[in-house]
């Protein structure tokens, strides 16, 4: 029960900070994490490779999309990397079933993304942010029960927090491609922030949150079309590690 109401506390912390950061805002940067793992498939990536840079600050438009397809592109790196843990080490056959789908949806997203971003004229990064690879160090020391819960509450955070990304970008990017990416992934999105809470037995605070099966936080960008307020990226504004688990964000 504790866990439950914290996994609810980090819900309304990441609507909370919806409402209050900058657009696409960046992750904290950390200079002695390590870099994270290439490409959609987490293998490793080319030693001259450069991350994201997670100092950037929004300036232009473009700049602002380009930011959202950067963090896209790492969030998407990190929900592969993390669900193929969980195909080795979860126990329980439902969170490897879902682990699986993580694995099919997102790398076939960051294979979309990789056109967008062509289309767009923006860069993809070859590795993870610092963030999210300190994110998935940590959850790559848990092992059996501890891992499966730190893995399904994490994707409940993660999610949470890349559905109030997503959803920005599909009402306020200025790149077309980047923004019917944005609206054609938020389904999806949806549907796994559902799946992991029912994993993490905590469907009915995702509901209470508007993030449920009917309700599903369909309204308007936090900040509005007009100003700077949106949504941070999975692995903003939390650090490697909340309610006990990976995310915390993508």
């Amino acid at each position: 029960m504790k866990a439950k109401w914290i996994m609810a506390a980090t819900l309304a912390a990441s609507m909370s900070y919806a409402s209050q950061a900058p657009m696409f805002a960046a992750d904290p940067a950390p200079a002695d994490q390590p870099a994270a793992n290439a490409d959609a498939g987490a293998q490793p990536a080319d030693p001259g490779a450069q991350p994201a840079d997670p100092t950037a600050q929004p300036g232009e438009a473009g700049d602002m999309d380009r930011m959202f397809v950067e963090k896209a592109a790492s969030g998407g790196m990190l929900e592969v990397a993390t669900s193929q843990l969980a195909l080795e080490r979860a126990q329980n056959d439902q969170v490897k079933q879902f682990a699986q789908r993580m694995i099919d949806d997102h790398t076939k997203a960051n294979q979309e993304l990789m056109q967008v971003a062509m289309d767009a004229g923006f860069e993809l990064p070859k590795m993870m942010t610092p963030v999210h690879q300190a994110m998935l160090d940590e959850l790559s020391q848990l092992q059996g029960q501890q891992f499966e819960r730190a893995y399904t509450y994490g994707q409940v955070a993660d999610h949470a927090k890349m559905v109030l990304k997503f959803r920005d970008a599909a009402h306020e990017a200025q790149n077309e491609a980047v923004k019917q990416f944005a609206a054609k992934q938020l389904p999806h999105l949806r549907e796994h922030l559902v799946m992991a809470g029912q994993l993490a037995g905590i469907d009915k605070e995702l509901e209470q949150a508007g993030h449920g099966k009917h309700g599903e936080n369909q309204g308007q960008p936090a900040g509005g079309a007009g100003d700077a307020g949106g949504a941070g990226g999975a692995g903003d504004a939390g650090g490697a590690a909340d309610a006990g688990g990976q995310g915390g964000s993508k």
